[in-house]
This record gives structure tokens, C-alpha cells and sequence, in this order.
């Protein structure tokens, strides 16, 4: 795990007003679809950069404002019993996805549990926070099975303006604070699957390949609409989330301004596999 030292900036301009939150999108859509996702140093820094740019409070405003109404959108996004992902941007070229997530916690959420993802990615918390574990790559986890039950290398508390980002073969879990908001940025699947440990923590017992290959038990039940999307902007407003922007249409009784500051950084952390820079 090496470190970015907090508050470094790209040097990219605050986008502010509709056209320079339109060009930021566009430059953001450019790097990422120039990045050689098979490179772990390339690929974290690009997701990090990227991510830093899009949480600013009027570009994830207006993101989020058109993404309510997009159906490719809307098709990608989910309710879970634990919480909400709605994706409000995707880079189709290579499939890099912006996730706005809204956890309402509970037993169910599979993200205490340890775990890999296919892709690598960036996280941010926007609000509330969440315990990380990080227990370093699946193939040095499975080393240590042998030893007994799983035990993190790293216990965190992720908390607003933290900002990390790990390599598809990283391993780790979380636990939020029922109402903590993030938006992660995610790049293309690089594996073909990613694991779970069981519950004992002494073994990887599943392989995930995403929401298509879900059986009918394990896929949301209940579709992510426009409505869906309003009750989400209509929350993230009464916490102060969303940034200074005019609503295209009123939502959940609430049109015009809503104030929030800029993030800053209070942490920043790339994770690199072992022997990586």
C-alpha cells in the first residue's frame, strides 16, 4: 500500500457552471478511455484523478440530474435491501462505471464479508462513513487460510473526504453507518470473477461474475426507476450531499438550489499488489 499524499490535486479547474461541468465530464471521459486498465499503476491513478474531479458537487449535480431519466442508466442501477447503486455515468468504451451508492446497512449486505472485485476502482464517501478492512491480495489471503480464519492487515474508518483505491486483486470489507453515502468509480472487469470468504472467514466459498450471471433469488427484486432516482436525489438533498445546481424538474417537492461544500481530502491511499510500485 503506498500513499498519495492528501489534498494532491490534478490541477484540473473546479468545474462550476454548465459548460465547464460539461467539458470536465468530457475530459474525464477521455482519460479514462485512454487508460491502459491492465497496468495496476496506471489504472488506480486514473480512477483516483477521475474520481476527485466528478465528486465535485456541481458535476455529480448534473450527472445525477440526467442520469434519472436515462434508461441504460437506470437498467444498470439497483435496490438492494441493503442499499441503493445508481449509476450516473458509463464510459462505453470500456465499460467504466460511476456509482452513487446509499447504504442502509443491515445483516444482509454481503460487503462484511471479505472480498475481491473484478475491476479496479476508486471510493469516496460523500457521507456518514464506514469501518474498511484490508486484508491484502487473494493470493496472500489464501496463504494465510492455512493458519486459521482471516485477519485483516488493516482497520480503517472511512470517513468524509477519505478517498482510496484498490487493484481487482485486493481483498477487503466493509461495514457502513446505515445512511453513509459513497461514489465509487469503477474501470473495466479485468478477472474473469471475483471471491467472497464464507462466514467462518477460513475459506473463499463464492465466485461472483457480476449482477448477469445472478440467479433469479440473488438479483434485486424490485426495478430502479425514475421514482427510485427521486427518492434518492430527494434524500441526498436533505443531507446536504448534492452541490448548488437548478434541478431540470422539480423533485420530491424540492426545485431550485441545494448548498453543499466541496469535498476536500482528508486521506488519500492507492493499493498496489505486492512487488507493484
Amino acid at each position: 500500500m503506498s500513499t498519495v499524499p492528501a489534498g494532491r490535486s490534478s490541477g484540473a479547474p473546479v468545474a462550476t457552471d454548465r459548460r465547464s461541468v460539461a467539458e470536465s465530464v468530457m475530459a474525464c471521459r477521455e482519460r479514462l478511455a485512454a487508460t491502459h486498465w491492465h497496468r495496476p499503476e496506471e489504472s488506480l491513478a486514473a480512477v483516483t484523478e477521475v474520481l476527485r474531479r466528478l465528486r465535485e458537487p456541481a458535476c455529480l449535480a448534473a450527472l445525477i440530474s440526467a442520469a434519472r431519466t436515462d434508461p441504460e442508466l437506470l437498467g444498470l442501477s439497483e435496490r438492494r435491501p441493503w442499499g441503493d447503486r445508481m449509476v450516473v455515468l458509463r464510459e462505453p468504451a470500456t465499460d467504466t462505471r460511476l456509482r452513487l451508492q446509499y447504504w442502509r446497512g443491515g445483516s444482509g449486505d454481503p460487503h462484511g464479508r471479505p472480498h475481491n472485485h473484478r475491476w479496479p476502482f476508486a471510493s469516496t464517501i460523500l457521507h456518514g462513513s464506514y469501518e474498511h478492512r484490508l486484508y491484502g491480495t487473494v493470493d496472500e489471503v489464501e496463504a494465510r487460510l492455512g493458519t486459521g480464519p482471516a485477519e485483516p492487515l488493516e482497520r480503517r474508518t472511512e470517513r468524509v473526504g477519505s478517498l482510496y483505491a484498490l487493484t481487482p486483486q485486493h481483498v477487503h470489507a466493509a461495514n457502513a453507518v446505515p445512511g453513509t453515502v459513497s461514489l465509487l468509480l469503477r474501470g473495466p472487469a479485468i478477472g474473469t470473477y471475483a471471491v467472497r470468504l464464507d462466514e467462518g472467514l477460513t475459506a473463499f466459498s463464492e465466485r461472483k461474475r457480476g449482477v448477469a450471471t445472478e440467479s433469479t433469488a440473488e438479483r434485486p427484486q424490485e426495478a430502479f426507476t425514475t421514482g427510485t432516482a427521486d427518492d434518492l436525489i430527494a434524500a441526498l438533498a436533505a443531507l446536504g450531499v448534492l452541490g448548488r445546481y437548478q434541478a431540470s424538474s422539480p423533485v420530491a417537492g424540492r426545485s431550485g438550489p441545494v448548498a453543499a461544500a466541496r469535498p476536500t481530502d482528508s486521506d488519500v491511499r492507492v493499493g498496489f499488489p505486492s512487488g507493484s510500485p
